[in-house]
């Protein structure tokens, strides 16, 4: 809780990596934060996990995303994000103008955005997986994802197999424990054979 309070009340103090995990911060401090990161522009790491953060608050951070390109890892395993939260993340991870993961940085364009998500341990649902889907037809940062015990069934796993047909960034996807039937399976065959680690 002490270092929750320090990043309300500094919030340009922390510059590479914060770990806010199990505060006990509440949601009204979870979304003071996220707002606090449109100003952070140094912070490259978060871990958000173990907070009741629900969907409210997700749709906060996700409003942040769509202007932070400095964050490239994001913990948030263990929280109560479903389907209305999962789909506004997903969609802020969704490029929907020209530029959108790139920066200029000393006259160099460089590859930003984030990298990294873990969302083990929420309730995001088959509409949350389907949102993930669509955004992985189009997203080039994202690299590894947990999803494990998220419910997203059989229409999530096949959106998201059918995205990485045609996405070649993502190395790692962890679906472990999502109440996958056949459907979703072959789904995931398909992945297996383009030498993904599922």
């Amino acid at each position: 809780m002490e270092k929750a309070q320090h990043f309300l009340t500094h919030p340009i103090s922390l510059s590479l990596y914060s770990s806010l995990q199990d505060t006990g911060i509440g949601c009204r401090g979870i979304i003071q934060i996220f707002r606090s990161l449109k100003i952070n522009l140094g912070l490259r790491k978060i871990n958000l996990s173990h907070n009741n953060i629900d969907d409210r608050g997700v749709k906060v951070f996700a409003a942040v995303l769509e202007t932070n390109r400095t964050i490239e890892q994001i913990d948030l395993q263990d929280n109560k994000i479903g389907n209305d939260g999962a789909v506004a993340m997903f969609k802020a991870l969704t490029p929907t103008k020209k530029g959108y993961q790139r920066t200029v940085n000393r006259g160099k364009e460089r590859r930003c955005g984030v990298s990294t998500l873990d969302l083990k341990l929420n309730f995001i649902g088959e509409r949350g997986g389907q949102a993930l889907g669509q955004a992985l037809r189009s997203n080039r940062t994202l690299m590894e994802i947990d999803l494990d015990r998220n419910r997203i069934g059989d229409q999530g796993a096949f959106a998201i197999g059918s995205a990485l047909q045609i996405n070649r960034t993502i190395k790692r996807v962890n679906l472990n424990d999502n109440h996958i039937g056949d459907q979703g399976a072959f789904a995931l065959t398909v992945i297996a054979r383009c030498h993904r680690k599922i």
